[in-house]
């Protein structure tokens, strides 16, 4: 009973869930919704997988909007190094 509801509720939605979700709850530091969306998603066939494709793309895409400086402002450019570790 449990394998269906968790394949019903959970597996069918694993893409939906980390394409509207997933990015805002990384950039806000949602840690305990975080949490609870991996020990969910670990149940599921390919669910810790999407998860880490997910997590690769916000990697890629809060670290580019860290260093792109199409202003070329220099403030931006000496604090690069400290914004990128305040990130982590």
């Amino acid at each position: 009973m449990i394998l269906i509801v968790e394949k019903n509720l959970i597996e069918k939605h694993v893409k939906t869930l980390l394409t509207r979700g997933f990015h805002n709850l990384m950039a806000d530091s949602r840690h305990a919704d975080l949490t609870l969306m991996f020990s969910l998603f670990e149940r599921v066939k390919d669910g810790k997988s999407e998860l880490a494709v997910s997590f690769g793309k916000y990697v890629k895409s809060a670290g580019a909007e860290l260093v792109n400086n199409p202003a070329a402002d220099p403030e931006k450019d000496r604090n690069l190094v400290q914004n990128l570790l305040g990130e982590v």
